[in-house]
């Protein structure tokens, strides 16, 4: 153990590196965290709260090197950018205020409802969509509708409450240049010095608590080959502490690879079998040439983000089909359409935002945000490099079908879906459960073992700042 001036602490790593869901790789792409999401929010007292991980990055990180990525923009089918008289960013937030502040939203957000945020939208569609009308009218459908995406699930098995749990930032969303988040990960672990503490790939099996003496923490089994040949066995040694705090992701938690004895308390356990961890993976993609400003691109020029949107009426009622059949089913153009499965529906391009990163990276490059059916299918390929290729392509030929997509030179996906240290990205909160199953899993026991992470802070679940809070 390393001592402080108060007490004596140790930090078992499982990885061979620090950050977990933070990695900025050799290539600066942000394998997992990327983007600082808002500068500050008004709290329920009327106070301005500035988001701590902002606040830091402002601290030691140049202005220019936290490049915002705010212009977010529609475009149809046929790659043509929707002109529209209003922000239609600004339109899908109106929705998506009514859906947060709605009684039905604001009522069961800490209590287990079997109400979706689907049947919601579903039952209030005029109500929800009145005013936004014209050229964005289908762009605010379709971000409405895909904006589950983020928390990596989907309305039809999404709690109405969740939407009145989360409490977003607002303002700016922004990447950060030349070392990405790992220059906040730095910055952090060097100022308190906390590099000392850690003990790198040490997973954690076991941890015992004892009603008069310290709990017991047991470090995995782990065997090595060595240079001659021979394999010896590296850990399974155990560490007494008095207090314990558990970091591991909920999805670890989930999976019950940590086990706890005596077992926790149903409680808690029940609160980690009721949440969500959804998979949200990322493909990067990086060209040979330029993807805007010339002749024949595909990229619309100054875009950070696109969302494709069908252009014909007939795509559109297929779409709405495939997500909101209430809805959709009442217009008889929609008629013959199939109605399928919410995460089975991949028409052409729906269901994947594109991200164009090209200013951080110094070179032509987007990142493709996929997320959970979509994702987990993907990660069964990501070793496989032409068959990425051929994935990229033809999502980017779907959407663009008369645009020039220059040759691809490199991809590389996430699978944090199948990462042992994480099985998946961030929490959401589907049907059964509630804000109150986040409650819980903050909660001490015993005062002996303490949890922590996004998944424990109700008001930023699935963001950094929130694990950092």
């Amino acid at each position: 153990m390393v001592a402080s001036e108060k007490f004596e602490v140790i930090c078992l790593e499982a990885r061979d590196r620090v950050g977990g869901r933070v990695f900025t790789d050799k290539d600066g792409d942000e394998i997992g965290a990327a983007w600082i999401h808002g500068t500050e929010r008004i709290d329920e007292k009327g106070s301005i709260e500035p988001n701590p991980i902002y606040t830091m990055a402002q601290s030691f990180i140049p202005p220019e090197d936290l490049h915002p990525t705010m212009n977010f923009i529609a475009v149809q089918s046929d790659g043509s950018e929707l002109e529209s008289d209003s922000s239609i960013w600004d339109n899908m937030w109106k929705v998506l205020n009514k859906i947060k502040g709605s009684y039905e939203s604001m009522s069961n957000a800490y209590q287990p409802t079997q109400m979706s945020v689907y049947d919601f939208i579903s039952k209030n569609w005029s109500d929800l969509f009145a005013g936004v009308r014209g050229a964005c009218e289908k762009a605010v459908v379709k971000a409405v509708i895909e904006w589950q995406s983020y928390y990596a699930c989907n309305w039809e098995t999404t709690s109405i409450g969740s939407m009145a749990v989360d409490k977003e930032y607002e303002g700016d969303q922004l990447l950060i240049k030349n070392g990405g988040y790992t220059r906040i990960l730095n910055r952090y672990l060097n100022e308190y010095g906390l590099k000392r503490y850690i003990h790198l790939e040490k997973p954690v099996s076991k941890i015992e608590r004892f009603e008069n003496a310290p709990s017991r923490v047991t470090i995995a089994d782990r065997t090595v080959t060595n240079p001659d040949g021979t394999i010896s066995k590296v850990d399974g040694s155990v560490i007494e502490a008095d207090i314990v705090v558990v970091t591991v992701p909920l999805g670890v938690l989930k999976k019950g690879d940590v086990e706890f004895i005596p077992p926790l308390p149903d409680y808690k356990q029940q609160s980690i079998n009721n949440l969500g961890f959804g998979v949200y993976d990322k493909l990067f993609v990086t060209f040979e040439s330029s993807i805007e400003n010339e002749e024949g691109s595909f990229w619309p020029s100054g875009a950070d983000v696109i969302s494709v949107v069908p252009k014909s009426d007939d795509d559109f009622n297929e779409y709405l089909c495939c997500a909101l059949p209430h809805i959709a089913l009442k217009n008889p153009e929609c008629i013959n359409h199939v109605r399928r499965p919410y995460d089975n529906r991949d028409h052409e391009h729906i269901g994947i935002e594109i991200a164009n990163v090209s200013a951080v990276a110094g070179k032509p490059k987007i990142v493709m945000l996929i997320y959970e059916r979509a994702a987990r299918e993907m990660e069964k390929f990501a070793n496989n490099e032409p068959a990425l290729i051929d994935f990229a392509h033809t999502k980017l030929q779907n959407a663009f079908p008369n645009h020039f997509i220059p040759a691809i030179v490199e991809v590389k996906a996430t699978t944090w879906g199948n990462d042992k240290y994480a099985y998946g990205s961030f929490a959401n909160i589907p049907l059964g459960a509630s804000g109150q199953d986040m409650i819980n899993l903050s909660l001490p026991v015993d005062d002996k073992i303490l949890f922590c992470g996004e998944a424990t802070l109700k008001l930023h679940y699935s963001t950094v700042h929130g694990a950092y809070k």
